[in-house]
């Protein structure tokens, strides 16, 4: 099973919950178009490997992949997971957001409210984002775990949704132009078949349809279990896709997501 525990040694310098500003951001609208004519496929890493994503820049730069990652547990970070976070996205990669504590939705709310919810685990962590200098504008449900209520709910605070994950339908989206996607896992745990992966890059391309994949831990090697992609199997990808005439984009490129003015 995957570390889902952000939270570092006590004596590690943290940001502290104290004088946030927890007010609402307004209710946003949407125009949401797709980007190109190649289609295009998405990497997107979830949780907090931030010094595992940071040492994945050098990969990802060399072939001129950006990626999307949405981060929880943003209240125990060091200053340095910031600092190399910062770096991740001025190399052009962007940062979304998962929550605060990475909860499973449907547990949280059999004893709190969706209004406790979103108070506590999305503009919380938000603002604590953006105190440092972070904006997100795309989110992620921890472990695919959603209903379309609070989709809705959290597409007042997002310019994009992912919903579930791991699915082996790369191309589920409710209309063609939606900003609610689904994403195909690549980490070992999800037992990705590298053939359907690559099929998917050509419908990509055919169909001018965005193709979005999850991970989590980035590691060295190949290993049989855990939630981790090893750089061999991301560099198998991006390099198919180059292969394919793909074009690499992080979420909010893939569908050129804006809000109305």
């Amino acid at each position: 099973m995957m570390n889902l525990n952000c939270k570092k040694d006590n004596n590690e310098l943290q940001l502290t919950k104290a004088g946030v500003n927890q007010s609402s951001p307004s209710v946003l609208q949407h125009d949401t178009t797709i980007v190109s004519a190649n289609g295009g496929y998405v990497l997107t890493f979830d949780d907090c490997f931030i010094d595992e994503w940071y040492d994945l820049l050098p990969l990802l730069d060399s072939f001129n992949a950006k990626a999307t990652f949405y981060i929880s547990g943003f209240d125990h970070y060091t200053e340095d997971q910031i600092l190399k976070l910062k770096i991740i996205q001025e190399h052009g990669n962007e940062i979304g957001y998962h929550t605060l504590n990475h909860y499973y939705l449907s547990k949280y709310l059999k004893n709190h409210t969706m209004a406790e919810y979103l108070r506590n685990e999305i503009d919380l962590g938000v603002k604590m984002m953006n105190n440092a200098g972070f904006f997100p504008t795309s989110f992620a449900f921890p472990f695919g775990d959603f209903t379309d209520s609070s989709t809705v709910a959290l597409l007042t605070r997002f310019q994009s949704v992912r919903t579930a994950n791991g699915i082996t339908n790369m191309f589920i989206r409710k209309t063609r132009k939606t900003n609610e996607f689904n994403a195909y896992g690549i980490d070992n745990a999800y037992s990705p078949v590298m053939k359907d992966v690559f099929r998917s890059l050509k419908i990509s391309k055919e169909n001018n349809e965005p193709v979005v994949y999850l991970s989590h831990q980035v590691i060295h090697h190949y290993r049989e279990n855990g939630y981790a992609a090893s750089h061999e199997r991301l560099i198998e990808i991006i390099q198919k896709a180059k292969e394919f005439g793909v074009p690499s984009f992080t979420v909010s490129q893939a569908f050129r997501i804006s809000p109305k003015q």
